[in-house]
C-alpha cells in the first residue's frame, strides 16, 4: 500500500498548505515545502496564510525549486489583509495569486464558532487581535458591493474563489453570486470540518452548480481538530462524487505530519476505504490542475 500511495502521490497537487514564516509556528518554510514536494514528485503546491499575501513568496520558492510549481494567494481577513478590499485583490492578482480566500479567521461564522470551541492553533492565530467580523452579505442578504467587485475581479482573472470559513448559509449565497458573476473556479474549503458543518446533501447541491468540494486530511489527523474517520470521509467523497472533489491537506502545523507525507497517508487511507486509484488521480491531479490551469 505504501508503494502504491507513493506512486499516486507523484504528479499530485496540494491546494492548501500553511507555511513559515507566519505569526504562529509552522513545521516548514516555503523552501522546505517546495523541496519536500519536489522530492515526492508532486506537481504543485499552494501556500496559504491567514494573515498575509503568499503569491510573492511563492514566486521566490518557485525560482529556487523549478521542479515543482509553487503558487499563493490572499485570504481576505482583518487586519493585515484588508478584509473585503478590492484594491488588495487587484494587487494580489497582479502578483500572481491563484486563489482568493474569502474570510477565514475574520468570518463571522469563525468568530462565533470559536467562542465555544478552540482547537489546534485557532486561538493562537486570533490572540492579540480584536475580533473584527468581515460581513459578506448586506442587510437584505445579498453579497455586499465590495464582494461583488471582488467576484468580478476573480472572474476576469479566471482564478480560484475559495469560501474560507463562511457559514453554510453564506456559502450558498456567495456561490450563486459567483456563478452569476462568471467565476468558473469555486472551491468550498473543508466543508466537513466542524467550523463549517456542511451536510453531504448541501455539498451535492453546490457541486451541481459547479463548485468543487475540498476534503482535507487535517479532518483526520489534527489533534482535537479533526472529528471525521477515514471511512466517513471516503463515504462523503463517494456521495458527492470524485468529479466534484479535491483532496488537499490543510497541513503545516507543528503537531501534524509534513504535508507531502500527510497527502501520501491520506491517499493510502482512501485506497483502504475503497476509493479507486482512478478516483484519487482525479481528486489529487486532474481537478486541482484544472483549477490552477496546469
Amino acid at each position: 500500500m505504501a508503494e502504491r500511495s507513493s506512486d499516486l502521490l507523484r504528479g499530485s497537487i496540494d491546494l492548501h498548505i500553511h507555511a513559515a514564516p507566519d505569526i504562529v509556528p509552522r513545521l516548514l518554510d516555503d523552501f522546505g515545502l517546495a523541496a519536500a514536494a519536489r522530492e515526492a514528485g508532486m506537481a504543485a503546491i499552494v501556500l496559504k496564510s491567514h494573515h498575509m499575501l503568499t503569491a510573492d513568496r511563492a514566486q521566490i520558492a518557485q525560482k529556487a525549486f523549478p521542479g515543482v510549481k509553487v503558487f499563493g494567494g490572499l485570504a481576505l481577513n482583518l487586519p493585515a489583509c484588508g478584509g473585503l478590499n478590492p484594491e488588495a485583490v487587484k494587487v494580489a492578482i497582479r502578483m500572481g495569486a491563484r486563489t482568493i480566500w474569502l474570510p477565514t479567521l475574520s468570518a463571522a461564522n469563525h468568530i462565533e464558532r470559536i467562542k465555544t470551541r478552540v482547537t489546534g492553533n485557532l486561538g493562537v492565530m486570533s490572540s492579540g487581535f480584536k475580533a473584527q467580523p468581515v460581513p459578506v452579505l448586506d442587510a437584505e442578504g445579498a453579497v455586499r458591493p465590495e464582494l461583488a467587485e471582488i467576484l468580478s475581479l476573480v472572474a476576469q482573472a479566471d482564478i480560484i474563489l475559495a469560501t474560507g470559513h463562511l457559514s453554510v448559509a453564506e456559502i450558498r449565497i456567495v456561490v450563486d453570486a459567483a456563478v452569476a458573476a462568471g467565476v468558473r473556479k469555486i472551491l468550498v474549503n473543508h466543508p466537513d470540518l466542524w467550523l463549517i458543518g456542511m451536510s453531504v446533501e448541501e455539498q451535492r447541491s453546490l457541486a451541481a452548480k459547479g463548485a468543487m468540494m475540498e476534503f482535507c486530511v487535517r479532518s483526520l489527523t489534527a489533534p482535537d481538530h479533526g472529528a471525521a474517520s477515514a471511512g466517513e470521509l471516503a463515504a462523503a467523497i463517494t456521495a458527492v462524487g470524485a468529479a466534484h472533489v479535491v483532496m488537499a491537506t490543510d497541513l503545516g502545523q507543528t503537531v501534524c505530519p509534513p504535508p507531502a507525507d500527510g497527502l501520501r497517508w491520506y491517499i493510502a487511507q482512501m485506497l483502504e476505504c475503497g476509493i479507486s486509484a482512478d478516483e484519487i488521480t482525479l481528486m489529487t491531479k486532474t481537478n486541482p490542475a484544472r483549477l490552477l490551469d496546469l
